[in-house]
């Protein structure tokens, strides 16, 4: 057998590093070395992928967002490192990874008493752009609820319990908080396996094989779904109303 890496992108750092161990190599830039038998195939291309691109990325990951969004809260609090490590459930270096972030792209600013967001509408407009789908189980349901019942019945199951929400509208669910000029059948909706047994009582869900008209997807990492507040967002919470929209 001939091993080879494959990477998005590689270095020519990385690349020396394979030859010197006998690696082949390939990446989606292009760049390719396969030796073996009689076979010899090397491509080397010029190009790399835009570094602010792929850095951005990693900002948005799921645990780095998951810092965003207990910031975002309050965007003028001061939060020390480990504080905000405790309170978002995450490593040291996941919160010095996004200090990092944040402070290369003015976004945030450090005082006396710690890091603070001084650009949320910047850093959610960038999010917005980066953003992509958080990867997760999707089951199509069905409930007979419409309008005016189906909005109590799913208030009353996104509200109940603790204030850790076990799930949240997604989508045109959400938008339709915000600004609801899009017109859709289904209802869509994030949630955590106790959100989801939760939401089946209060909208009386059934599986379906076909005819679904509710979406739940549950989403494969904790703590990547969005806050839902409490009330119709106005404009005394404009940054968390826009955080739904992720």
């Amino acid at each position: 057998m001939t091993p080879i890496f494959i990477a998005p992108y590689l270095s020519p750092e990385a690349q020396t590093l394979c030859r010197e161990h006998e690696v082949g190599f390939l990446d989606l830039e292009g760049n390719a070395r396969l030796v073996f038998d009689g076979v010899f195939i090397e491509r080397l291309v010029s190009s790399k992928p835009p570094v602010e691109r792929r850095e951005l990325k990693s900002l948005f990951k799921p645990k780095s967002a998951q810092v965003l969004r207990v910031m975002l809260r309050d965007p003028g609090r001061p939060w020390r490192v480990t504080e905000l490590a405790e309170i978002a459930g995450v490593s040291l270096g996941h919160v010095s990874n996004v200090r990092s972030g944040l402070l290369d792209r003015e976004w945030g600013q450090v005082s006396d008493k710690g890091l603070f967001i001084s650009e949320p509408d910047a850093l959610l407009n960038a999010w917005r752009d980066a953003y992509e789908p958080p990867v997760g189980k999707r089951m199509g349901l069905y409930t007979t609820l419409h309008g005016s019942a189906f909005e109590d019945a799913a208030r009353q199951a996104l509200h109940a319990g603790s204030e850790n929400r076990q799930a949240v509208f997604a989508s045109f669910s959400a938008a339709h908080w915000l600004a609801p000029y899009g017109r859709t059948g289904m209802q869509y909706f994030y949630a955590a396996d106790a959100g989801l047994e939760r939401l089946k009582v209060s909208l009386k869900l059934s599986l379906a094989s076909k005819g679904e008209n509710v979406v739940v997807t549950l989403p494969r990492t904790k703590g990547c779904s969005a806050i839902l507040p409490n009330r119709r967002p106005g404009p005394s919470a404009p940054v968390q109303s826009r955080l739904i929209l992720t």
